[in-house]
């Protein structure tokens, strides 16, 4: 605690229960960090090999996604499809091999 002030005033007793009840306040702020970093953040280093897996496999065989892509139902276009007619589904395409799973 700081020097000065209303901490030099008190006893032994209020001190413990204050130090108490901060390393309460501390240790429950700890567990719910940690809840949120497993609820929230991602495992990079999976998401790196999963991504590598699926272009792996794309490269190695891209006609059974072409085909998805070509028989996939329209879902609307976007500003770039409509400028870009065909060529931007398959970029599209090609870029959905990256999106998350």
């Amino acid at each position: 605690l700081p020097s000065g002030g209303q901490y030099n005033t008190l006893s032994k007793e209020q001190r413990d229960i204050f130090e108490a009840r901060m390393k309460e306040i501390w240790t429950q702020r700890q567990t719910e960090l940690k809840e949120y970093q497993e609820d929230f953040m991602i495992d990079l280093p999976e998401v790196l090999k999963d991504r590598i897996r699926r272009i792996k496999a794309y490269l190695a065989d891209p006609y059974p996604h072409l085909v998805e892509v070509v028989n996939a139902p329209e879902t609307g276009s976007t500003s770039l499809e409509e400028e870009d007619g065909e060529d931007s589904k398959m970029v599209t395409h090609i870029i959905s091999v990256l999106e998350d799973a």
